[in-house]
Order: C-alpha cells, then sequence, then structure tokens
C-alpha cells in the first residue's frame, strides 16, 4: 500500500545526511529554495519527491547560495568525483548527471532548469540507509573539519 501525501513520511536517511554535511559546511546558507516533499504539481506525476511505497521521500533540492558557502556548482562536482554509493544522479544548472550513464554530465530537460543542486535519488527502497561518518574535511578544499570550521 503506497503512502499519501498526507501521511507520515521521511526524507531518506542517506539524504538527511547530506543535508547535515552541508549545513555544517556552510551554516549561514540560504534555505530558500530547499526541497524535499513534492508539491501538489509533483504528486500528479512520477517524482522522487513524493514518498515512495515505504514512506520515504527520495530526493532533496538545495539553494544556489555561494555568498553564504553553498555554492552548488562546486558541491555538484564534488558529489561526481566523490560518488556516494546510494547517490543515483545529481541535476544542475540544466545538466543531469546519472550513475547508471558513468556519472557524466548530461543536458537535462525537465520541467524545472535547477538554478539549484538537486543531488538526486538516494536510499530508496525498504532497506535502510546507513549514515556516513561525520565529514572528515570541508567540501571546499580547505582541509579543516567542517564542523570546527569558524568562517
Amino acid at each position: 500500500m503506497g503512502v499519501s501525501m498526507a501521511e507520515n513520511w521521511r526524507l531518506a536517511r542517506s539524504l538527511e545526511v547530506l543535508l547535515h554535511e552541508m549545513n555544517a559546511v556552510a551554516p549561514n546558507r540560504s534555505k530558500a529554495s530547499d526541497g524535499t516533499i513534492g508539491d501538489f504539481r509533483h504528486q500528479e506525476e512520477q517524482s522522487d519527491h513524493n514518498p515512495n511505497p515505504e514512506g520515504v521521500v527520495c530526493a532533496l533540492d538545495l539553494t544556489q547560495d555561494p555568498a553564504h558557502g553553498a555554492d552548488m556548482g562546486r558541491v555538484s562536482e564534488y558529489l561526481l568525483t566523490h560518488p556516494r554509493p546510494a547517490l543515483r544522479y545529481v541535476i544542475f544548472n540544466r545538466r543531469i548527471s546519472e550513475r547508471d550513464h558513468g556519472r557524466a554530465w548530461q543536458p537535462y530537460h525537465g520541467v524545472s532548469p535547477i538554478a539549484r543542486c538537486r543531488p538526486g535519488t538516494c536510499g530508496c527502497g525498504s532497506v535502510p540507509t546507513r549514515p556516513r561518518p561525520p565529514v572528515a574535511h570541508s567540501w571546499w578544499s580547505d582541509g579543516r573539519p567542517a564542523a570546527r570550521r569558524t568562517t
């Protein structure tokens, strides 16, 4: 039995970890376009923003805010060069990179141009995803642990 939009749902654990890491790296970033559960438009179509049969939302949008440390171009490239097992695709700036297609950028022709980063489908299915250990270093390669960043 499927899960309706009104019932309980949760974000895929792997995306919870990614969101936590993003917030640690850029604690003052805008979250204006962050998104998880699908809106009414999404509910009318097949979308990873809709809960799967286990009640898990398997998509996350992150807001582009380079002025506050959330440069989604850099995040997207990092996710491609440091792939995570649960990550099926990344969408950014009218491009998509899919695990099943060698993670190379391809044109994205979806409805939304995605001016933010959508780190795709993660943690789908009834098998829970084990969270990764805390981030060992900043995504922006300054070498300092994200949790200890003060600037």
